[in-house]
């Protein structure tokens, strides 16, 4: 979500949480009023520092491969402000890179491209032939992206590491 109009969306379409690759204005005052969990996102330490005093409770590392990777969250988690903020990394992780994620202090790890493949995209706006271009891809990912996130979720789950992929679906 990107604004306010996104937040009211969601929230009437029935989301538990919001997030973004940014952190909205309001974002956050707005989930708490309605008992929402707002995931802004951040880059850097001073950002996630912030969005943590603005009343976020879990922040969203973004793009996480990009900005600190896990040794970074490791060293970043073992700083004394930093040891209880719930992080979720997301952005450029493959589905051999969710263990040492985990590991240096993650919550969560967001499931992208690197670990279902294509997302739907939309490359201009609703309409104009563009509706069913959008339907096909929807049930692409329901039909492939679904069941290679719960195939790998599964593996992860039952300790099976060995069994995740080390490059992500294409």
């Amino acid at each position: 979500v990107m604004c306010e109009k996104d937040f009211i969306a969601a929230a009437e379409a029935g989301a538990h949480f919001l997030t973004s690759p940014v952190a909205p204005p309001g974002m956050i005052a707005f989930c708490e009023e309605r008992g929402l969990l707002a995931i802004p996102a951040a880059m850097t330490p001073s950002e996630i520092f912030s969005v943590v005093a603005a009343g976020a409770r879990v922040v969203k590392l973004f793009p996480a491969a990009a900005t600190m990777g896990p040794e970074g969250l490791r060293c970043l988690m073992a700083l004394r402000p930093f040891k209880d903020i719930a992080i979720l990394a997301s952005g450029g992780i493959g589905p051999g890179d969710v263990g040492q994620w985990l590991a240096a202090g993650a919550v969560a790890v967001a499931v992208g491209t690197q670990l279902v493949g294509k997302d739907t995209t939309l490359s201009s706006a609703p309409g104009r032939g563009q509706r069913a271009s959008l339907a096909a891809e929807e049930e692409e990912w329901v039909r492939e992206g679904r069941a290679r996130a719960e195939e790998l979720f599964a593996r992860y789950h039952d300790g099976r590491y060995d069994e995740l992929p080390q490059e992500g679906y294409r």
